[in-house]
C-alpha cells in the first residue's frame, strides 16, 4: 500500500475522520473510523513535506499573525514544552503549509500582506535560531537521517527533525526562485 499525506478536516463521532487529499491537483476525501491502520502519525510513513500535495489552506490576517504569535512563543521556549508531535505537526504540517499557500497566492488585501510578511519574518528568525541550536541537535539529525521514523520518540528530536521545511520555505525565500519572485511581483503593485 502506498502511503499519502492527508488532513484532518472534520471529526464526527458516527462517521469518524474526514481526510482530506490532493491527487492530480484535485481535492477529495473520505471518512475513515479513527482507529484505521490506513491513519498514521505525521510524517511517519510519506516523504518529507514539499513532496506532498494537501487542499490549499483558506488564508486570513488572523490565521498569519495567530500562527506568527505562536511561532515566536514556541521557539523561545527551546526546548520545546510541546509533544514530540504537535511540534511535527506545527512546525512540519502547519507553519510550512502555510508559508507555501501564502507565496503561492496573491494577498487580497494589505493586511494580509503585512501579516504575511511578518510571518515569513518569523520563519526566517527561527530559522536562523534553529540553526545555532544544531551543535545541540546534531546527533539527534544524525540519527533521523538513517532512522526517520524515530522523530516521535523526544520532542528534541523532533524539533530536529523540522529543517527540511524550515530551509524550503528559506530557499524559496533568499534563493529567489520562482515563486518567492513571482509573490513579490504581484504584491509590488
Amino acid at each position: 500500500m502506498a502511503w499519502k499525506a492527508g488532513r484532518v478536516g472534520q471529526q464526527d463521532p458516527a462517521k469518524g475522520l474526514r481526510v482530506e487529499y490532493v491527487r492530480n491537483e484535485e481535492p477529495f476525501g473520505e471518512w475513515l473510523d479513527s482507529e484505521s491502520s490506513r491513519l498514521s502519525r505525521y510524517r511517519t510513513k510519506t516523504k518529507w513535506t514539499n513532496e506532498v500535495e494537501l487542499p490549499s489552506i483558506s488564508i486570513t490576517s488572523d490565521l498569519l499573525i495567530s500562527a506568527k504569535r505562536r511561532l515566536e512563543q514556541e521557539f523561545r521556549s527551546f526546548p520545546s514544552s510541546r509533544s514530540s508531535q504537535e511540534i511535527v505537526t506545527f512546525y512540519r504540517g502547519e507553519v510550512y503549509h502555510l508559508c507555501k499557500n501564502l507565496l503561492q497566492e496573491e494577498p487580497r488585501s494589505r493586511d494580509l500582506l503585512q501579516a504575511g510578511l511578518e510571518l515569513l519574518i518569523a520563519v526566517a528568525t527561527v530559522a536562523c535560531e534553529w540553526m545555532s541550536k544544531v551543535p545541540e541537535l546534531y546527533s539527534e539529525i544524525l540519527l533521523l537521517h538513517t532512522q526517520a521514523e524515530r522523530l516521535y520518540e523526544s520532542p528534541q528530536r523532533a524539533l530536529a527533525s523540522i529543517w527540511p521545511e524550515l530551509l524550503h520555505i528559506l530557499s524559496m525565500m533568499l534563493g529567489a526562485g520562482p515563486v518567492f519572485l513571482r509573490f513579490l511581483h504581484v504584491n509590488s503593485r
